[in-house]
């Protein structure tokens, strides 16, 4: 007799029930099944598939302005599917980085606008699949970064508004060799025809 577990609490009902009786893996939950879990249960988070035919899922915070142990609980049993996860302007703190830790098939993290630190990135180093981080408007600094240089698949990392310094930049280009680092700061030509700004006509005679 073989006894199915699901990964889910059991307060996730009939989600955890139904996944029990077909002994599914997380991994292969569906796009329906992951919103079922994720949306119906919680407020405000966004859920999509990387790509048509494809079980790996972006999962989006969009509407949650104070995050919860309990939302972020919600994650894990879906750990193996999540590659893309994004948290800005949720107010996560480093005491809440351990659970996003867990998820080791992460490649793109945006926690822009946060409340973490350098103690929260310490965290990540378990994260070996990420390629992009967004830390803009974080107070990270650049030593706090630097916990990340491990990370060899990291190549793009976002930094505007953080607590690095002018003096930072050329050490952390050279800790981090194989990575576009974007500092910000820079403003947007305005291209011929732009709706910002409004000329006026000449009148010929």
């Amino acid at each position: 007799m073989v006894v199915c577990t699901s990964p889910f609490p059991n307060e996730f009902w009939p989600m955890s029930t139904a996944l029990s009786k077909s002994c599914r893996a997380p991994e292969t939950i569906s796009l329906a099944e992951a919103e079922l879990l994720l949306i119906s249960i919680t407020r405000g988070i966004s859920v999509s598939t990387v790509s048509q035919k494809s079980n790996y899922l972006t999962i989006n915070y969009v509407a949650v302005d104070a995050i919860t142990e309990k939302d972020l609980n919600l994650l894990e049993p879906l750990s193996k599917q999540i590659i893309w996860l994004k948290l800005s302007n949720t107010k996560l703190s480093d005491q809440q980085m351990e659970i996003i830790s867990s998820l080791k098939s992460l490649t793109r993290l945006s926690l822009e606008r946060t409340s973490i630190t350098d103690k929260g990135i310490l965290t990540l180093q378990k994260l070996t699949s990420l390629q992009y981080i967004n830390l803009i408007g974080t107070k990270v600094t650049s030593k706090g970064l630097a916990q990340l240089k491990d990370l060899n698949k990291l190549t793009k990392i976002f930094l505007y508004q953080t607590s690095i310094t002018g003096t930072d930049w050329n050490e952390l280009k050279k800790t981090f060799p194989k990575a576009t680092i974007d500092s910000g700061g820079y403003t947007m030509p305005l291209l011929e025809g732009d709706t910002s700004e409004l000329k006026a006509a000449v009148i010929r005679k």
